[in-house]
């Protein structure tokens, strides 16, 4: 549970130039620092130094209630994939913690804890603990802090400084302000903003749903053709490519409009049918919580893509989006272990990584 130190850890300081203070360790996590983009699945990395993701994860995992943290098609044997869902997870709890000012940090600002917002077997809370960086290692030398392990309270030496240094002990983060937050309204009105759907985003469409809707158009069906096995730029182009025929044909722009208005139907049937098949979502780029509705679109079984539909001030509903399987499950892991059959981690296929932040 505990990261290595040597023994001289116990007697190093940090000099003055990575000595931070309360606040400017959280502002240096969120990324609130003048001229600097705030990139959210950056927060913790510039935190403190991790030792290497695939260790961080393995401890973190092995040491948490057990659930799947893998999508059904990932090969365990790559590091850089084996815990893709707990990855997603921790970075962007580190970052909803610092916008709600909840790092804990004892008053000498020796120790820094974060409440991880998992639980181990015995449901006790798992939080994870940082000492101050040492200088001396060429690995740590810019960061202020250290990964030092984790733990639960008042267990092993970190558990018992925990208990010793903070009061109250740290909180998990909090996203559900409201009961809209959590409940669909049938009632309510869903209005989509249906060309960033089917124009800025038709890459996350299936492809035989667009095959099947552009079928009148060979220009559309060449686009296609063999679309799947191409490399992931190549892919991109073509896709580019398609985006400008949808945008400049009516026809095909009405038609796919009318298919996806029709999978929201049915999706607001099903939430008709059992209110939870509505599943609340935390989106961190733009901190605001979101509803995702299932939208099957070919003959498969299940959902194809996730509708992101976000409540307004004037009490509709805002369509914002359609997101990949794989990335509905882990906005909506960032919240609670979603237990609802249409978004399962060992039925989601995740072909593809999700767009990622750029620095």
């Amino acid at each position: 549970m505990e990261s290595p130190k040597g023994s001289s850890s116990k007697q190093k300081t940090r000099s003055s130039s990575k000595s931070a203070s309360r606040s400017q360790a959280v502002s240096r996590a969120s990324g609130d620092r003048p001229r600097r983009r705030v990139i959210p699945g950056k927060a913790l990395e510039r935190f403190g130094y991790l030792g290497t993701w695939p260790e961080f994860l393995r401890t973190l995992a092995n040491l948490a209630l057990d659930e799947p943290w893998d999508f059904c098609n990932q090969d365990i044997g790559e590091a850089t994939r084996k815990y893709d869902i707990l990855h997603n997870y921790i970075r962007y709890t580190f970052y909803r913690l610092t916008l709600e000012d909840k790092i804990g940090f004892s008053s000498d600002e020796d120790f820094a804890v974060f409440n991880t917002g998992l639980v181990d077997r015995h449901y006790e809370d798992i939080y994870a603990c940082f000492e101050p960086s040492d200088p001396e290692r060429p690995e740590e030398a810019r960061y202020a802090w250290s990964f030092a392990g984790f733990c639960t309270a008042g267990t092993g030496r970190l558990g018992k400084r925990l208990v010793r240094e903070l009061s109250p002990l740290p909180q998990p983060a909090s996203y559900l302000e409201r009961k809209e937050d959590l409940l669909f309204d049938l009632d309510r009105e869903v209005v989509c903003d249906v060309h960033h759907i089917v124009v800025d985003n038709v890459h996350r469409l299936p492809v035989n749903f667009l095959r099947d809707e552009l079928a009148s158009s060979q220009e559309c069906l060449g686009i296609l053709a063999g679309i799947e096995d191409l490399t992931d730029g190549a892919r991109g182009d073509r896709f580019e490519k398609l985006r400008i025929v949808i945008e400049n044909d009516t026809r095909l722009f009405n038609r796919l409009s009318t298919s996806i208005n029709a999978a929201i139907d049915v999706a607001k049937r099903q939430v008709r049918w059992n209110y939870k098949t509505a599943v609340p979502a935390y989106y961190p780029r733009t901190n605001s919580m979101n509803l995702l509705l299932p939208l099957i679109l070919t003959d498969s079984p299940t959902p194809d893509v996730a509708l992101v539909v976000e409540l307004q001030k004037s009490g509709n509903y805002q369509g914002q989006t359609v997101v990949t399987m794989a990335q509905a499950y882990r906005d909506a892991r960032l919240l609670c272990r979603p237990y609802i059959d249409w978004l399962s981690p060992a039925s989601i296929i995740d072909a593809a990584e999700e767009e990622d932040e750029e620095e």
